[in-house]
């Protein structure tokens, strides 16, 4: 067993503790949720037991632009939200469709790796 693999396993369950902890503390049951990066839906059984209301999972990023008609009480980024800070101008992309799309009152969180860990995956 080489000596990265406990390292990935614990990055990975404190991974998993984010992400359960950030929809039990911000998501009201029926709420209308956006996902950014959902990829292939890992987190359904969260979403599932915060008994939201809507769910909006977006793999394509751009792809958000076309949902705007559907406000959403929580947009968040639960995976590679690191992606959307690589210029400033693709950071502003993603405050300003996440403010179009976002409820008044509503919230945006996110979940991004320190750079130790983003330099030692690659």
């Amino acid at each position: 067993m080489s000596s990265s693999k406990p390292v990935k396993w614990t990055y990975h369950r404190l991974y998993v503790f984010a992400k359960t902890a950030l929809i039990k503390i911000f998501v009201l049951p029926y709420a209308t949720v956006c996902d950014l990066y959902c990829g292939n839906g890992e987190d359904m059984d969260k979403w599932d037991e915060a008994q939201i209301g809507h769910y909006i999972g977006i793999g394509k990023f751009e792809s958000l632009l076309r949902e705007k008609s559907v406000p959403a009480d929580i947009v968040c980024c639960l995976q590679h939200l690191q992606l959307c800070f690589e210029t400033e101008e693709r950071a502003r992309s993603l405050l300003c469709n996440v403010s179009a799309i976002l409820r008044l009152g509503g919230y945006f969180f996110g979940i991004t790796p320190d750079s130790s860990t983003i330099w030692y995956e690659i």
